[in-house]
């Protein structure tokens, strides 16, 4: 049986902060070639793999070229075993091993003569039905997401719909030129405004429908996270406390008015995701953090077992790589975060997303 690649590439290009990201491309024994490369968050839970310098990923692709040149039929799951192998031999880093299984699936799909999100629910015995999932698109950002010295206490404000977004911002950038408050350019696109009242910029949201994530690092008190949750119309919190703060988490996610989701505290790892059952109804959920496809998948399966809704996630550093659109898709997400469109990297996943389903 002949090899089904050829030839495996490494490359370095630049994500959407201009930082250096991660590439692989494979070229086909069928004369075709898939590209894949992978996003990278720039607030990270401390319970998230290793990243690897992408100039150590290039150096040391002689161990992953060797695997994808041996490869003579596909086997996502057991090519993805073989990478966080590699990955817990800390011979690759967990950024590496992610871009490499989506360059597996998507070279996979083309073989199978498959569109991507096609494959993922053959290859994963997913539901073969589609489901238009909800978009939570990114607003304002502070924090961590924020180059200003004076900025909002949590890293986002979010609009729950995409059609809603540019009246959103049509009604936030009114305000800010009113209050004089200047503002810039957030990381996934969004306003930051150089200010720390978040009530003020919430205040003229009362409209919307939002969503916050207010990021375990930003460490509001439990009296201020409960007033922006009680005074706002607020339909979704992330990361409202620290993970120490089991209690907390427990108490807040019983209200049956908010979906309290995880991201820091449960990092789409199994083990996690078991040991915090309790503590959240909604969960984030970023391929970049399980190192895998079937990783990723294996997270899904768990948090549905408890009968968690699934937030489908991009990071904050992304690619042109639309490899999430067809994943949430397939999985039938509940909702999806990409960012704001403004960023062609952040909008080329919507619009997969509208192409899959048109």
């Amino acid at each position: 049986m002949n090899n089904v690649i050829h030839i495996a590439i490494a490359k370095k290009i630049l994500d959407s902060d201009l930082k250096p990201a991660l590439e692989i491309e494979l070229r086909l024994s069928n004369d075709k070639k898939v590209v894949a490369s992978s996003g990278e968050g720039e607030s990270r839970g401390r319970d998230e793999g290793i990243l690897e310098n992408v100039d150590t990923a290039i150096k040391n692709f002689a161990n992953l070229k060797k695997r994808f040149y041996e490869l003579k039929k596909f086997n996502q799951k057991q090519f993805d075993s073989d990478l966080f192998d590699l990955y817990k031999e800390k011979i690759i880093g967990i950024n590496t091993a992610l871009t490499a299984s989506i360059a597996h699936l998507k070279a996979m799909a083309i073989f199978e003569r498959k569109e991507l999100w096609q494959l993922i629910q053959a290859e994963f015995n997913l539901p073969t039905k589609l489901i238009k999932p909800q978009v939570i698109c990114v607003l304002a950002e502070g924090g961590k997401h924020s180059k200003n010295k004076i900025k909002l206490g949590i890293q986002e404000i979010s609009i729950i719909g995409l059609d809603k977004i540019a009246q959103a911002k049509k009604i936030l950038v009114e305000l800010l030129n009113k209050e004089g408050i200047k503002f810039d350019d957030g990381l996934e696109g969004g306003v930051a405004p150089q200010t720390s009242d978040t009530q003020k910029i919430l205040s003229v949201l009362s409209n919307f429908y939002l969503a916050l994530d207010i990021a375990s690092q930003t460490r509001l008190s439990k009296d201020d996270v409960n007033f922006l949750l009680e005074n706002n119309n607020i339909k979704i919190v992330e990361d409202p406390f620290d993970q120490n703060q089991t209690d907390e988490w427990e108490n807040l996610q019983k209200q049956n008015n908010i979906l309290v989701v995880a991201d820091d505290l449960t990092v789409t790892r199994t083990d996690l995701i078991e040991k915090y059952k309790n503590c959240f109804n909604g969960i984030i959920i970023k391929p970049t953090q399980a190192g895998t496809v079937t990783r990723t998948i294996d997270a899904i399966f768990l948090a549905r077992q408890f009968d968690k809704k699934i937030i489908v996630s991009h990071r904050g550093r992304e690619t042109m790589d639309d490899f999430l659109a067809d994943f949430a898709i397939a999985i039938n997400s509940d909702y999806v975060k990409f960012g704001n469109p403004s960023q062609k990297e952040r909008k080329v996943k919507y619009d997969r997303i509208e192409k899959i389903l048109k």
